[in-house]
């Protein structure tokens, strides 16, 4: 019976052994769980990496808008205020001329006839550039005053004895571009003056001087 059983032990030690294999060695579970850790380490590398390439992309991104953002209100302010300035500019010259009409109307309501801006405007580029078909010693006819005389040629005063005789009319090409006078005033010129005056008073209603080199000298 020992002898049996003895057998019968060792055939069923034999089988467990077949069915379960023997389990692995020290060695090898620490090299595996080392290979866990580096590639679960590897995995979060590879996470943070990607995570701060998303972060750098969205900081470009929002400094790429940003900027967009900056241009676009510099360019809408740069607009506004060139559109104010056009705005102002037509202001200021629409009050101008409405001032100097206004200005006209009162001193020819008054009896005075005065240079518009604009004729003051065109008396000087004529005798700057005067037309080819007129004499070439227009510009120094009427020859040149003394300085003393020729600052009482202002509008206001009056002219000195003697000079209402020297005094030219305009070129007809000039006088046509002007505003017909009232009142029996007279447009001439003498020295480097142009003047609006009354033959009967001598008085000078308005006077505009011409620079030197508009004359020629």
């Amino acid at each position: 019976m020992g002898s049996v059983a003895g057998r019968c032990l060792l055939l069923l030690a034999i089988g467990a052994v077949g069915i379960y294999p023997a389990r692995p060695e020290a060695g090898d579970r620490k090299d595996r769980r080392a290979s866990e850790r580096e590639a679960t380490q590897e995995a979060r590398e590879a996470e943070k990496e990607y995570r701060k390439a998303v972060r750098e992309s969205e900081r470009e991104y929002r400094k790429a808008a940003e900027e967009d953002e900056r241009e676009y209100r510099k360019a809408v302010e740069e607009d506004e205020r060139e559109y104010g300035k056009d705005v102002r500019e037509r202001e200021r010259d629409r009050w101008k001329e409405a001032r100097e009409a206004e200005r006209e109307r009162r001193e020819q309501r008054g009896g005075h006839v005065i240079f518009s801006r604009r004729e003051v405007e065109t008396i000087v580029d004529f005798f700057r550039h005067p037309p080819a078909h007129l004499p070439p010693g227009l510009a120094k006819r009427g020859g040149d005053l003394p300085p003393g005389i020729e600052k009482q040629i202002r509008r206001g005063g009056s002219l000195p004895p003697g000079l209402k005789d020297r005094i030219e009319p305009l070129p007809p090409d000039l006088d046509r571009q002007l505003r017909p006078l009232s009142g029996g005033a007279r447009r001439g010129r003498i020295g480097r003056r142009v003047l609006v005056y009354d033959p009967k008073t001598a008085a000078i209603l308005d006077a505009v001087t011409i620079a030197s080199r508009a004359l020629g000298r």
